[in-house]
């Protein structure tokens, strides 16, 4: 899981760095003492849970929970706070959890594993077509992706089906003629922050799975003709010839391999 912290106190920072590196479940932790940079942050990054707390110069920790949702409704709130008098607002804004800052490592586990058990709510039904050629419907109807790179992304996270994609593999496939220095970095870097801006503004980010160094899709979280063809479905068998994500080189390997796969 992905959190981060927020609170404009450097003795509670450290508290909390002393319990979260007892985890060994936890991917990524960030922290920042200033609510802007937070949001800032969450704006280019996927965050399972932000832990935050309420009295704080600029935006609050009730006002950056508002704005936070906004960007992504599915973060979890856990309120951190040394007074026991917010509780109740806290829960009005549907907090999932509340520590006081004499919080123990056993009470801190617990928020982690109550969120654990929320799995995000797909708010749209989301179909992904492979083939004989990659697109996305939402609500049954088409998404329209005008950058080409940041859709054959989304493409090349749909292959993989859940598994994750290092930098370096994802740019090998999108940019076969360029070298992996830092310019392609950067460019990939970009192109992954412009779809995410894509699917949030088409209100399905849910579909990105959270991960420090490796992107990947959440396949629960959508349909496809590829995960139906796979599961052996008749429909599906029949419109199959051997195309799939027909635009895209890399894509080859996959139809390949399903062709072989039918003929066993």
């Amino acid at each position: 899981m992905n959190l981060i912290y927020v609170d404009d106190e450097q003795a509670a920072i450290q508290k909390f760095k002393s319990i979260v590196t007892k985890l060994t479940d936890i991917n990524q932790v960030d922290f920042f003492t200033n609510s802007l940079l937070a949001l800032e942050f969450v704006n280019t990054h996927m965050v399972d849970i932000a832990f935050l707390d309420i009295e704080m110069p600029g935006l609050d920790g009730f006002a950056l929970t508002r704005e936070l949702h906004k960007v992504d409704p599915n973060i979890k709130i856990v309120f951190v706070t040394a007074y026991s008098n917010y509780a109740l607002d806290a829960f009005g804004i549907d907090a999932l959890g509340y520590l006081l800052k004499s919080y123990s490592t056993a009470q801190f586990q617990r928020q982690i594993e109550k969120a654990r058990l929320i799995r995000p709510i797909p708010r749209k039904k989301v179909y992904m077509q492979t083939i004989p050629s990659f697109e996305i419907l939402v609500d049954d109807e088409i998404l329209p992706i005008k950058s080409a790179k940041a859709k054959e992304l989304l493409a090349l996270l749909v292959d993989r089906n859940g598994a994750g994609i290092s930098a370096g593999e994802a740019i090998a496939c999108l940019w076969e003629d360029r070298a992996n220095d830092d310019a392609t970095g950067s460019l990939y870097r970009m192109t992954y922050k412009r779809l995410r801006g894509i699917l949030c503004d088409a209100g399905i980010e849910f579909l990105l799975a959270a991960g420090r160094t490796l992107r990947a899709v959440n396949p629960d979280m959508y349909d496809s003709d590829y995960k139906r063809l796979l599961a052996g479905d008749t429909q599906i068998l029949k419109t199959f010839d051997g195309s799939y994500m027909n635009q895209y080189s890399w894509a080859e390997e996959t139809a390949g391999r399903l062709c072989r796969l039918l003929d066993e």
